[in-house]
């Protein structure tokens, strides 16, 4: 293979990359389903972030389960040179997270007795590729699984699926269901969103983008390797991705729920603590005996918002409009009475 151009990293992509040898060790090299070597490791994690293309050409159609899927290496004292900047870069992963990644022994050693750094180790990553970050959803899905590798391996996969827009491959399971499906989507961005974290995606043949959150991917069939090389790369619809505006404008970004308006009947100590703590802009419609009660109506999309605002201020507030929520409240407060007065 050609000498790409180097490209001098800084101490935070060092780590990075030391992080992505520690991913791809355990997904590959240290895997017996695989037989590729410390030294496509080396080439693979270079040349995809140096010279993608160059990459593909030698490697073409090339799989990872593959008795000779061995790339040809870097050329003589290039390749003796970047060995020894991988190894700085794995020095440096077991200074700072203290977990080691051992050729010799092909094992990994640190990671049950650091699960503090582990964590720390994930949430660098994310956030170094993330739209944007939130540490409690992360902990949760960690908590979920236990601390496992899976987690570390996911998002370094995660990564270069956004980054070449492949097809992604997984079974998933919606929220409140026990029924688990395979999805194909080009993923675009990881985010956060409402306590949870979601890679956002074009659902496989079409042009709308829906969330899914990580912690219900229950198993990858899409392969980094594989899907690399087979050169399907979508650059132009992660590239043109502007989360703001799906945010703004696709209904999937609010549940497919319309925008609805909602018109509250708030006292003013609820009216007070409302001003305070949402970022909402509404319209005062009425106010009674000198502020104690305020009428007030807002635009939005996030129903279980507004079913949270009922519960929380409980008497202290009062739905007006819409009728049809009024309506469905009132049935559900008498199901949840009828259930807890149950013996």
């Amino acid at each position: 293979m050609a000498k790409a151009q180097r490209q001098n990293l800084s101490p935070e992509q060092q780590i990075l990359m030391g992080i992505e040898q520690l991913a791809f060790s355990s997904l590959y090299v240290f895997n017996d389903r695989t037989n590729l070597t410390a030294q496509d490791m080396i080439d693979f994690l270079y040349y995809m972030q140096q010279s993608p293309q160059e990459l593909l050409a030698e490697g073409s159609g090339k799989k990872a389960s593959a008795k000779k899927s061995k790339l040809k290496s870097l050329d003589g004292d290039a390749f003796n040179n970047y060995q020894r900047t991988f190894l700085n870069y794995r020095r440096m992963l077991s200074e700072i997270y203290h977990i080691t990644i051992d050729f010799k022994r092909n094992l990994i050693d640190g990671l049950n007795n650091h699960q503090k750094e582990y964590r720390q180790m994930c949430h660098d990553y994310l956030k170094s590729f993330s739209f944007n970050f939130d540490y409690n959803a992360l902990n949760i899905w960690l908590d979920r699984e236990q601390g496992r590798f899976e987690v570390l391996q996911r998002l370094f996969i995660l990564k270069y699926f956004i980054k070449f827009g492949m097809l992604f491959s997984f079974d998933y399971e919606k929220l409140m269901s026990s029924t688990q499906t395979n999805r194909k989507i080009i993923p675009v961005a990881v985010t956060s969103r409402n306590g949870y974290l979601d890679v956002i995606g074009y659902e496989d043949g079409t042009d709308e983008l829906k969330y899914y959150i990580l912690s219900c991917i229950s198993k990858i069939h899409s392969d980094l390797w594989d899907e690399f090389f087979k050169g399907k790369w979508n650059h132009d619809k992660t590239s043109s991705f502007n989360l703001q505006h799906f945010e703004e404008n696709s209904p999937n970004a609010r549940f497919q729920k319309p925008i609805q308006r909602y018109v509250f009947k708030l006292s003013g100590n609820s009216m007070h603590h409302f001003r305070n703590t949402f970022n909402i802009q509404y319209d005062i419609l009425d106010q009674e005996n000198d502020n104690e009660y305020v009428t007030i109506a807002f635009e939005s999309a996030d129903e279980r918002f507004v079913k949270a605002l009922m519960f929380d201020y409980g008497d202290w507030c009062r739905l007006l409009e819409p009728q049809s929520l009024v309506k469905s409240f009132n049935e559900k407060l008498a199901a949840l009475t009828k259930h807890y007065k149950k013996k």
